[in-house]
């Protein structure tokens, strides 16, 4: 399901539209999403999902265009069930470049290959239609007025350790992109080793537009960094829980599904993971060991 609707931002009047993924009830195929309009009124689109949210995206900046405005677009895929479009479902067992923490038992097993390919057909379909939005800022001539946060919300294991799925303290899970454009202020190529968190995201960004960071925010502001300044002394606070899934025969997680939940803290060198009691279960050596194949 798409909801899509508009609030106003006081007290700056910026006009918000959200165009997101869903999950309620009914189905995960999404080749035929149910969207909700403004008004609750119920549409439908033969598209796949997100050629269709890029259709609500485009429809909105152009009815937006003379206006401020916030558009966040939450793409359905790369998700479960991994079934891309027919035109994006070419890749194979032989274009899989596996981690070296996947388990060797692991990489001809049909479920892995199937959704590792999947997931790579999904990933390019995304970014076909990221392009189709960049593409529009270009021609419309808003490509210097627009800042672009490009990320995602978690990673999946794919295998590696033996893990599918998310919630797990593995990088493969906590490592996220995070690419921002925009052309008058942010050379294209730069790029900072300052660790960033998801609750940093709205503190870069009002600072970007000129305006003030309320003093509740617990984020902070690392506007700074997208001119490729590093900070090699920041660190991020992270947690979750894994019991939502079982975990493989011979995983090499860190706990048991009943005991799943954990903390983690984490800096330009190590990971410290704790369980919910509060005793370490992890140190990882980033540095060293990003693929977390040793534990201290």
């Amino acid at each position: 399901m798409v909801h899509k609707s508009r609030v106003s931002l006081h007290p700056v009047g910026v006009k918000a539209g959200n165009i997101l993924k869903v999950l309620i009830g009914g189905t995960i195929i999404r080749k035929v999403p149910s969207t909700l309009s403004n008004y609750g009124q119920l549409i439908s689109s033969q598209k796949f999902e997100s050629y269709y949210q890029t259709d609500l995206a485009l429809k909105y900046m152009e009815s937006q265009k003379d206006n401020h405005f916030l558009l966040f677009v939450s793409y359905g895929p790369p998700h479960t069930p991994y079934k891309p479009p027919p035109e994006f479902n070419h890749y194979c067992q032989v274009d899989i470049e596996w981690h070296p923490n996947v388990p060797e038992e692991l990489r001809g097993t049909p479920r892995l290959i199937r959704e590792i390919c999947g997931y790579y057909g999904l990933c390019e379909t995304v970014d076909q239609q990221v392009e189709r939005l960049l593409a529009y800022l270009d021609k419309s001539g808003l490509v210097d007025n627009i800042i672009v946060f490009f990320t995602a919300d978690h990673g999946d294991c794919h295998g590696s350790h033996g893990l599918y799925r998310k919630g797990h303290p593995e990088e493969e899970f906590l490592g996220i992109p995070l690419i921002i454009r925009h052309p008058p202020s942010i050379s294209k190529g730069v790029t900072s080793e300052t660790l960033v968190s998801t609750v940093d995201f709205p503190c870069i960004l009002l600072s970007m537009c000129g305006l003030k960071i309320p003093e509740m925010m617990v984020g902070r502001d690392f506007s700074w960094s997208t001119d490729g300044k590093s900070d090699q002394t920041s660190s991020i606070y992270t947690e979750g829980r894994m019991s939502q899934l079982k975990p493989l025969k011979n995983q090499k997680s860190l706990f048991r599904a009943k005991y799943g939940a954990w903390r983690s803290v984490i800096n330009s060198e190590y990971k410290l993971v704790v369980d919910y009691t509060g005793k370490v279960q992890r140190l990882s050596d980033l540095k060293n060991d990003p693929f977390e194949l040793r534990v201290c």
